[in-house]
């Protein structure tokens, strides 16, 4: 009211509901999701999800934000590779993601995996780049992919055990969500993704080397370790069923606060 507006932000990691505070956020204006928000096709069963959000949310009752009930959870599927749930056998596929326009780089980091690990099977997603996609299928040892819509992105991290790439917030947040374990490099790293790292290798939700194009002999049993912190985040993540409580909340907030006021001044 008064031309103010109110912001709450959504913190999907501890780093970053610090900063908040350190930004001088009040407590009261940040949501402390599960996870961070992916869209929710990247969720398991996501059309059976009700409209009660999880007990780590925190939605907005009275103009405060408080703690709702629990949710009741659906089961996760099963995915084609079994060491998704937690098995214990070596990685089996590999998705390399650079972004849409990934550099001729990506060569190297498959004909690196490829003679390391012959049996891997390897999908590398060469976005824009027309000339990496035909050298890749040329190769004829994997599988090499144009632009793909976002939902045949998502199918493909759905399958894999590994996602292989730059560490973008937003990869990385739709990797783990699909229950994949997130691969990358400091080589190269953006001053922005730094902490996207530091965040993958302090919680294990996947690995990080030196050089792609020169993967440790460990790099598998090492992804293979990650896969039971993994599928624990993915079913625990329910950040934008979260947010979308929240934002429902608020607008019914809105709409009674805007009836109250109009009632009160006589203008309804």
């Amino acid at each position: 009211r008064g031309g103010a507006v109110r912001h709450i932000i959504v913190a999907g990691t501890s780093t970053l509901q610090q900063q908040c505070k350190q930004l001088g956020y009040a407590p009261s204006d940040v949501l402390r999701t599960s996870g961070m928000v992916v869209h929710p096709t990247f969720h398991r069963a996501a059309k059976r999800h009700s409209r009660q959000p999880s007990a780590d949310s925190i939605m907005v009752q009275h103009g405060e934000l408080a703690q709702p009930e629990e949710e009741e959870r659906d089961e996760p599927e099963e995915d084609a590779c079994g060491a998704l749930l937690g098995r214990p056998q070596e990685p089996r596929r590999a998705l390399v993601s650079f972004g849409a326009m990934p550099p001729m780089r990506v060569e190297a980091v498959v004909d690196a995996l490829k003679r390391r690990w012959p049996a891997l099977e390897v999908v590398a997603l060469c976005g824009a780049n027309a000339r990496l996609l035909d050298r890749l299928r040329a190769r004829g040892d994997c599988v090499a992919e144009p632009m793909l819509p976002a939902l045949q992105v998502r199918d493909h991290m759905r399958r894999t055990d590994m996602v292989i790439g730059k560490p973008g917030p937003g990869t990385v947040s739709e990797a783990l969500a699909s229950g994949a374990a997130f691969v990358s490099e400091r080589r190269g790293v953006m001053a922005q993704e730094k902490k996207v790292l530091e965040w993958v290798e302090e919680v294990g939700a996947g690995v990080v080397v030196d050089d792609l194009s020169s993967p440790p002999a460990d790099l598998c049993e090492a992804v293979r370790r990650c896969h039971p912190t993994v599928r624990a985040r993915a079913e625990a993540n329910r950040a934008v069923f979260e947010v979308r409580d929240l934002v429902m909340r608020c607008l019914e907030l809105d709409v009674s606060q805007t009836l109250l006021g109009a009632a009160s001044e006589g203008t309804w």
